[in-house]
């Protein structure tokens, strides 16, 4: 879903454009997950990678497809149909941020967000021939306060 929202007016990331993968709240603009049964749901926050990127002045250029509650390791579960692989049309993007590594591919975008516990973004981006980096799970000040106690 193409929608555009502008971030401050200066930041690091100014003239940047984003896509936001289907599960991460944009306030305002609905949210399907990639099911049907989530069809109307509209947030009315903003997540906090969104506005994190909103403050350093990147520019929301919409919301990605991703697979039915981002459950499939494929292209082909959304709601809104199959993502095809930009550089192979009638090959699969990879696993549930398809959209996001299809539209960064393609161009579309300059960067999209998505999300990633069992290679969700790492699958589509290598599919896609372009770079998926696994967020974090939190941020140690020390590697000894990283350990499991």
């Amino acid at each position: 879903m193409k929608s555009t929202i502008k971030g401050a007016a200066k930041g690091k990331l100014v003239g940047k454009t984003v896509a936001i993968k289907d599960n991460v709240c944009v306030a305002g603009v609905p949210m399907m997950n990639g099911s049907p049964t989530t069809e109307g749901n509209v947030p009315n926050i903003d997540a906090t990678v969104v506005t994190r990127l909103l403050d350093a002045g990147a520019t929301i250029a919409g919301k990605a497809v991703c697979e039915h509650f981002c459950f499939s390791g494929g292209s082909h579960t959304s709601a809104s149909g199959p993502v095809q692989n930009p550089r192979r049309m009638g090959y699969s993007a990879g696993g549930s941020s398809s959209g996001s590594a299809a539209l960064v591919t393609a161009g579309e975008v300059d960067m999209a967000i998505g999300d990633d516990q069992g290679g969700s973004v790492r699958i589509p981006a290598a599919y896609c021939g372009t770079y998926g980096m696994k967020p974090s799970h939190g941020w140690c000040r020390t590697p000894a306060s990283c350990r499991s106690n």
